[in-house]
């Protein structure tokens, strides 16, 4: 059986329900699924790989865990081996879990403390604003992810329970210490 990619997107848009809508860009490669608050381009690029394009909304990071064969780019996802022998009903709900962990953000920001000088205090700030925070730091720390093409100078260290990792952000880290390292 075959489909087009905006039976694809319509398909997605069933499994993610809620507001979610598709329309078909025209000759029908391309198709937006979107909601009120982003929308996500879907289509077949040159290479003939399935790419699910968006700009992230203010704040809003690369999704930390994607479904399997999901892989995050600069401007989005793209479907490793995803192929029309896999099926629309198989691939529809790829790109639906796909955009569920594009959108989905994170509960309350983590706290930011001054700077701790000792681990007693840091181990009383961990006491009063709970297992993961952030503070500045002052040396020159660098730091390597996937999300850079080269290393980064740190800006904040991420604690959760006295267990620290670097974050390059100007603002407050995100919560959790797998996700250091951002821009």
């Amino acid at each position: 059986m075959q489909f087009s990619i905006p039976d694809l997107a319509r398909a997605a848009v069933e499994i993610l329900s809620g507001g979610w809508e598709s329309e078909a860009r025209p000759w029908g490669v391309a198709a937006v699924i979107f909601d009120s608050e982003q929308a996500f381009l879907l289509g077949v690029d040159e290479e003939h790989a399935l790419y699910l394009h968006y700009n992230p909304l203010p704040g809003q990071r690369l999704p930390d865990v994607l479904p399997q064969g999901v892989v995050a780019y600069p401007g989005g996802l793209f479907f490793e081996g995803a192929s029309a022998n896999d099926g629309l009903w198989a691939l529809a709900e790829k790109v639906a879990s796909a955009v569920q962990a594009a959108v989905t953000r994170d509960p309350e920001p983590m706290p930011q403390i001054p700077t701790p000088t000792t681990t007693a205090e840091l181990g009383r700030a961990h006491a009063e604003h709970g297992p993961t925070l952030s503070y500045r730091i002052t040396n020159n720390l660098w730091c390597h992810s996937t999300e850079h093409r080269t290393p980064a100078t740190a800006q904040y260290m991420v604690s959760h329970l006295g267990f620290t990792l670097p974050a390059t952000t100007t603002r407050p880290p995100p919560p959790t210490p797998r996700e250091s390292c951002t821009t």
